[in-house]
């Protein structure tokens, strides 16, 4: 299952070299052993980002770009930083912070408040951020966005190109 999962992923982003996807399809997000194994794939590949593509649950395989991407703040931060260093237009990120203790329950509703916010106010990428419990290190705050917007990260930062626009 987790491997048709992953080809639909794949598709959805163009297969960009330099990345590795790990794809989760799992009813309990967790999200730090997701990471870990990320982390891990990252290394063994020798590759620039790793990031989870997550299947919500009752989100199916026609609405890809909606399913969640999750990387690691300072993955991320490096990511959009190359991704607004190659990019011909403006980009801006609108970050809201969400409790550790909620992810299962509240991801789902954080990530369509973000995503409001971010039309308010006209930027062109929103995620929720989270800070593990214990966890004082920032770079290692765990980043939740749509894969429609990570796709979108990607092709501005010079990963692979989509043929429909970005962002869409």
């Amino acid at each position: 299952m987790v491997k048709d999962y992953t080809e639909h992923v794949m598709n959805f982003l163009g297969h960009p070299l330099g990345i590795v996807v790990e794809v989760k399809a799992e009813n309990v997000y967790t999200l730090s052993s997701w990471l870990q194994e990320c982390r891990v794939e990252v290394e063994n590949a020798k590759a620039d980002f790793g990031f989870v593509a997550a299947k919500p649950r009752g989100v199916g395989n026609t609405r890809v770009d909606q399913w969640y991407a999750v990387m690691n703040h300072g993955a991320f931060r490096a990511l959009f930083h190359q991704a607004w260093k190659f990019s011909d237009d403006v980009i801006d990120v609108w970050f809201q912070d969400m409790r550790p203790g909620f992810i299962n329950r509240d991801l789902a509703g954080g990530l369509k408040l973000t995503q409001g916010h971010q039309l308010d106010s006209g930027l062109t990428h929103s995620c929720v951020r989270i800070a593990p419990k214990g966890v004082e290190d920032p770079s290692m705050y765990y980043v939740v966005t749509t894969l429609g917007q990570m796709a979108d990260l990607l092709v501005r930062a010079g990963y692979g190109r989509r043929d429909d626009p970005a962002g869409a």
